[in-house]
């Protein structure tokens, strides 16, 4: 089933990626990446984060992290499937 949902993905800097090229050990600092709003059309999974207020889902082949809860994601998707009958 196909679901329509925005979500705010982390975005890796210039420099975060340049680090990620040259295989240097980092952490990433969540709170001080920049979001970017996507729109998921199928998401295959979602799985909490050590760092609280964050997930990562699957959707494509591709993994993405999300700045919301777990929890968050889930009942945004459940919101979606509700049939609503006239």
């Amino acid at each position: 089933m196909i679901v329509e949902i925005d979500l705010e993905v982390l975005w890796l800097t210039d420099e975060q990626l340049a680090k990620e090229d040259l295989e240097i050990d980092y952490e990433i600092d969540y709170d001080k990446s920049p979001t970017r709003k996507h729109t998921f059309y199928s998401i295959a999974f979602v799985r909490e984060l050590d760092k609280k207020g964050y997930c990562q889902i699957g959707s494509n082949g591709d993994e993405f992290v999300i700045r919301e809860s777990a929890e968050s994601v889930k009942q945004k998707i459940k919101d979606q499937l509700v049939f609503k009958w006239n």
